[in-house]
């Protein structure tokens, strides 16, 4: 008896199309560094960087995402949704993807994803003009927002929490406040 072998299923590929037109404004920044950390792993710190970068995009400015952080999902998107690549980047709906931090040309904002916020902020996270900190608000994972947010003392740093109940946002607010 043989068992025949599964056929490995060739990834998607996406198209991603335009969505209606937008209200635009005039960005006037040079290279400003956005950084993106997560309280943990899991809170949207990828999803909160990309969304940034396109919103950017979409309003007249221009951005470009790179990958700072060890969970390499940026393969994964410009695998599904990412025009041909010119070296080590990708583009996007206009936004740039960055395997690394050796960038093809000046932008407005510069966001970098830097994963979970470690014991020691990286140099990606301090080093930046902004920083956005991601997080959740469920009962469980309040410590390790309150932990990170201990870790961001003296870095002026917003919170960010994505999908926060409504009766839980103001306890989010006043976390954010210390900072």
């Amino acid at each position: 008896f043989k068992v025949p072998q599964a056929e490995q299923a060739a990834a998607p590929t996406i198209q991603v199309k335009s969505g209606p037109a937008v209200e635009q404004f005039t960005f006037d920044a040079k290279n400003i560094r956005i950084a993106v950390a997560g309280a943990q792993r899991r809170v949207g710190t990828t999803v909160t960087a990309v969304n940034f970068a396109h919103w950017i995009q979409a309003h007249g400015g221009t951005a470009c995402y790179v990958e700072s952080n060890m969970h390499k999902h940026l393969a994964y998107i410009v695998k599904l949704y990412g025009e041909a690549p010119d070296g080590n980047h990708y583009g996007m709906c206009g936004v740039v993807y960055d395997f690394t931090d050796e960038l093809a040309r000046g932008y407005n904002f510069i966001i970098t994803d830097c994963g979970e916020l470690g014991t020691e902020p990286q140099a990606t996270f301090t080093g930046a003009g902004v920083r956005l900190l991601c997080g959740s608000a469920m009962p469980y994972e309040l410590p390790k927002l309150q932990d990170a947010v201990g870790r961001c003392a003296g870095r002026a740093t917003q919170a960010v929490g994505v999908g926060v109940p409504q009766d839980i946002q103001p306890l989010l607010e006043s976390i954010d406040e210390g900072m």
